[in-house]
């Protein structure tokens, strides 16, 4: 007999959601989610897969368990850099981002070994509940900011000196949730080397994927990381870059020096594919696949991503100084941060009081979604944070 008497909880980032859908009072603001709308229009800001309506190839039956075929081809284009010969690539189409790293974590807990598996501290908090799902111990390396916004690198390599053999250490690609501050590209080195002597493997989470400064330079990243690894995942999804967030379309790209070990892989993913969904669905990926093949609408879609990223940026600068202008400045804890997000130091008594006398809502660790927050609302927000911080409320 079931017992269903316990309530499971939500992630954090749920269980805002669902506060803001039964709060009935008009002019809420929403900023927990990192979901984009233009400013005015509320709309995501691409309008690229409209072009595809009239030129899309027909796609037929394709019975495909790793995703369609010209989807996995594309994204195999939008991610490698020239220098990727001396590895084997093969790609899987995913249920989004969060689909590939349970994958991911599924094929190497099986069959590569691992036990455990390292997070940043902080980090997305879906992040945890997938790789508890799979049954997978978890384990925090540090991500602090020094005074002055910088990551504090020393801090991150003291805390992997516990890595182990067949250890799965999750790194965020670019724009880095929630802190936005990303390693260099000296550091990605030195991530690469440190697994490398550890015999850990490393899974890129690139959610983010051309939102920091675009797709070709973004992905340079995973020039260190291939030049010290036998073998890499990457993770990502058109959630955040093409607007795609609650279709759940993403990719799980496996490189290897090793053929044998790509064939492999494709034969361990198709199993566990095959037992759980069957195989993912395919229309909105045959449109995804023609978005990035076909020259012109490529080039229409990286305009509209440069659009968002300047507009997240104008959004951050606008904020800022609105903060300044209103002695607040100093609430701001990563004001160097690339992508959709700022932290602000608030109690969680002061993010309650938002919530409740300004129907404002925001993350219980300060995190505020700067992809949802328009231009016209940053001084309502300002004034109630002020409010709140100098105990105005009524």
């Amino acid at each position: 007999m079931l017992n269903l008497k316990t309530n499971s909880k939500l992630d954090p980032i749920s269980q805002v959601v669902n506060r803001v859908k039964v709060d009935r009072r008009g002019g809420t603001l929403d900023l927990s989610i990192g979901y984009y709308e233009s400013e005015g229009e509320h709309h995501t800001g691409f309008s690229v897969l409209d072009d595809t309506k009239s030129s899309l190839p027909s796609i037929g039956i394709n019975f495909s368990i790793l995703g369609l075929e010209q989807y996995r081809d594309a994204v195999k284009t939008l991610i490698t850099n020239e220098n990727n010969s001396s590895h084997t690539l093969s790609t899987v189409q995913t249920i989004g981002a969060s689909g590939g790293l349970w994958l991911a974590f599924l094929i190497l807990k099986r069959e590569g070994g691992a036990k455990r598996v390292w997070f940043s501290n902080p980090t997305w908090g879906n992040h945890l509940d997938i790789a508890k799902n799979t049954g997978l111990e978890i384990i925090r390396y540090q991500y602090d900011l020094t005074d002055v916004g910088n990551l504090n690198f020393n801090a991150v390599k003291q805390s992997l000196g516990d890595l182990e053999k067949n250890d799965i250490l999750v790194v965020q690609g670019c724009c880095h949730n929630p802190c936005g501050i990303d390693f260099t590209m000296f550091q990605w080195n030195e991530i690469a080397k440190i697994a490398q002597r550890k015999s850990a493997y490393i899974v890129v989470d690139f959610a983010y994927f051309g939102l920091s400064k675009s797709f070709k330079e973004d992905k340079k990243i995973l020039i260190p990381l291939l030049n010290n690894l036998n073998n890499l995942f990457v993770i990502n999804s058109f959630s955040k870059n093409l607007g795609l967030y609650c279709e759940r379309l993403g990719a799980l790209s496996f490189f290897s020096r090793s053929k044998d070990e790509v064939q492999s892989f494709d034969g361990y993913a198709k199993s566990i594919i095959r037992s759980t969904y069957s195989m993912p669905p395919q229309l909105l990926a045959g449109q995804v696949a023609h978005v990035i093949s076909n020259v012109e609408i490529f080039d229409k879609w990286i305009d509209e991503v440069a659009i968002v990223r300047d507009t997240l940026y104008m959004r951050k600068e606008i904020l800022i100084n609105t903060l300044e202008t209103s002695g607040l400045a100093h609430l701001v804890s990563n004001t160097k941060s690339n992508g959709m997000f700022l932290n602000l130091l608030l109690s969680s008594e002061e993010i309650e009081q938002l919530v409740v006398q300004f129907g404002i809502y925001i993350l219980g660790n300060g995190r505020l979604s700067l992809a949802g927050l328009q231009k016209k609302d940053i001084n309502k927000l300002v004034e109630a944070i002020s409010q709140v911080k100098t105990k105005r409320v009524f």
